[in-house]
């Protein structure tokens, strides 16, 4: 037997069912009964294709293949079980489907790896519940071990311990999720959520580095004053100041030929009325790029612009806080794997950079870790309309079963 994209495509829509709502779009927040459900049908899969079956402290459904030699550190792979509020049905699920695709087919071949092959469905990638993402993925990695558990806590005032106790989950042994650190590597499948495969016409991405984030929030002071009795040239307009600079932001972006994206994603104004002019405005500015070097050129330049725009419209610009996370490359080792199974089977690929952070990032840090790519169609994602092509999934599942199987002989 091989990979089955009728067996594939069941699964999913068993799969997609957890959650989907009228409008076509999927809600399925960690811990949540639709969450659960969909843990239970995963589990007698994996059970059904010869695994051993776990859900650790914090929640991440884990199904372990054995090997002909289990005491081997065990191989990784899958992604994370949560979505978005109404999003699309392909983020997340599509890594753990195609994996287990990838098991259930050598069940079926009865073909055993050297080393055990282990599946794991995170929970709470998306940072729904707690503004705080890729919460199982660096549980798994011991990266909470530090945290007290109570200080995550949803919008409705709920604890994290809560909602672990409400999951008949001991969180007591949480320190106990961290065995992944154990794992010899990890490899994530997931779509692009953008558009670059889609354009080129590539089946198969293979990610070299999920890029680096920095965040900046500024405040810009200007002069609050009645909207009709001050006259033009003696105003201090805080927004205007702000547009000047965000179309500075936006404009050497577009000019830099991809190789950074810059953001302005929230703007808020004061007083806010229309009748005033806009004494202050804070707003955020988020750099994204895989060289961490051109981010901090970037934010040089950003500043730079301060001093223009303060001049010539007779305001202050503070900044007030600053983000990093620093890129993380993939394995090059992990890479050339990928690629040498993706050219055994004759199948295309494209390197390119992941412009979205996954579980991968997080794994990232303590494991060789590796990324493919199914292409998006138009680059949507977390939306209802998200969608990928059949014909490249199978693809992509025919690329990580090459992979895995070459990681877990050896």
């Amino acid at each position: 037997m091989s990979i089955s994209l009728a067996k594939l495509e069941l699964l999913f829509t068993k799969l997609a069912a957890f959650g989907k709502n009228n409008e076509g779009g999927l809600t399925r927040i960690s811990y949540s009964s639709e969450f659960l459900a969909a843990q239970t049908m995963l589990s007698e899969f994996m059970t059904n294709i010869g695994m051993k079956v776990d859900i650790d402290a914090i929640g991440n459904l884990i199904g372990t293949y054995p090997g002909r030699d289990n005491s081997l550190p065990p191989v990784c792979c899958g992604s994370h079980l949560d979505s978005v509020p109404n999003g699309g049905m392909f983020d997340g699920a599509l890594g753990i489907v195609t994996a287990l695709e990838c098991i259930r087919s050598w069940h079926e071949e009865n073909w055993q790896p050297l080393r055990p092959v282990k599946v794991i469905a995170f929970v709470e990638e998306e940072g729904t519940l707690f503004g705080s993402g890729c919460l199982g993925s660096r549980a798994m990695t011991g990266e909470l071990q530090c945290i007290e558990l109570t200080d995550f806590k949803t919008s409705d005032g709920h604890t994290l311990p809560e909602l672990l106790t409400n999951c008949n989950l001991d969180f007591a042994s949480f320190n106990e999720a961290s065995a992944l650190k154990k794992s010899a590597s990890f490899i994530e499948l997931h779509i692009e959520q953008g558009a670059t495969l889609d354009e080129s016409g590539h089946s198969v991405g293979i990610v070299s580095a999920i890029v680096g984030i920095k965040r900046l929030t500024i405040t810009i002071c200007g002069k609050a004053n009645h909207a009709g009795s001050t006259a033009m040239h003696r105003r201090q307009d805080a927004l205007v100041a702000a547009s000047s600079l965000i179309s500075q932001i936006y404009e050497d972006a577009l000019a830099s030929g991809g190789s950074y994206v810059a953001t302005v994603g929230k703007l808020d104004v004061f007083p806010n009325a229309e009748n005033v002019i806009p004494g202050k405005v804070q707003m955020t500015i988020e750099i994204r790029s895989a060289d961490m070097a051109t981010v901090e050129a970037v934010k040089e330049k950003i500043m730079r612009k301060y001093t223009q725009v303060s001049t010539q419209y007779k305001v202050t610009i503070e900044t007030i806080a600053e983000n990093n996370l620093a890129p993380m490359p993939m394995d090059e080792e992990l890479i050339k794997v990928i690629a040498a199974a993706s050219e055994g089977l004759g199948i295309e690929y494209q390197i390119l950079p992941s412009w979205a952070g996954h579980d991968a990032m997080i794994i990232g840090r303590h494991m060789p870790t590796a990324m493919i790519f199914v292409p998006s169609i138009n680059g949507i994602s977390h939306s209802p309309l998200e969608l990928s092509e059949w014909p490249a999934i199978e693809k992509a599942t025919q690329v990580l079963d090459g992979a895995l199987k070459i990681l877990a002989s050896k």
